[in-house]
């Protein structure tokens, strides 16, 4: 990081703020649902865990929940910011929690 700033401040910013987009996107993708709409295949996602389990396992829907909680302020930004222009976070009548290295190190841990 000290080499990118020393060469251009600017272009280190930048290339620091699409890598955290780029991180939020893929914390979203892992809470996202397992079956698109859209698409015939399924993704691996952290809800579609329990569909490789057979019963109930309350220890893992826990553990589900946890993570999805905490990995529900990157589908926000993602929805708001990232991914498509809501009119109300652009126009500032809406405000995002904050995104930090630390909800994302949380998020990952759960």
């Amino acid at each position: 990081v000290d080499l990118l700033n020393s060469i251009s401040a600017s272009t280190a910013n930048t290339l620091e703020r699409v890598l955290f987009d780029r991180t939020l996107l893929n914390l979203r993708k892992l809470t996202d649902r397992p079956e698109n709409t859209r698409r015939k295949e399924k993704s691996v996602t952290v809800r579609g865990l329990s569909h490789f389990f057979f019963g109930e396992d309350r220890q893992l829907e826990l553990l589900q929940t946890q993570a999805i909680e905490k990995a529900s302020f990157a589908k926000k930004w993602s929805d708001k910011r990232i991914a498509h222009s809501d009119l109300d976070h652009r126009t500032n009548a809406t405000k995002l929690s904050q995104a930090s290295r630390e909800r994302v190190d949380n998020a990952l841990d759960a």
